[in-house]
């Protein structure tokens, strides 16, 4: 049986989704299909973008934060 992979696919092979069996189809089915093979590494380059960027909220959301904590567990 043939197996149709789907944009999804490749998605959830990207972080580590798929059973092995349907991995080894998927891998072969992106060496075979231009399409599909495209879309890898087009969502490649988005993850690894994705992964980089580092974000931290700002001081003043943290201190409401442990503001709010603290008057919360005063009430208790």
């Amino acid at each position: 049986m043939i197996k149709t992979f789907t944009p999804e696919d490749v998605v959830r092979y990207h972080y580590n989704e798929l059973e092995n069996e349907e991995k080894a189809d998927l891998e072969q089915a992106m060496l075979t299909e231009e399409d599909l093979g495209n879309f890898f590494f087009e969502t490649s380059a988005v993850k690894v973008a994705l992964d980089a960027v580092k974000r931290q909220p700002r001081k003043e959301v943290i201190d409401n934060i442990l503001l709010y904590s603290a008057t919360f567990a005063r009430t208790m």
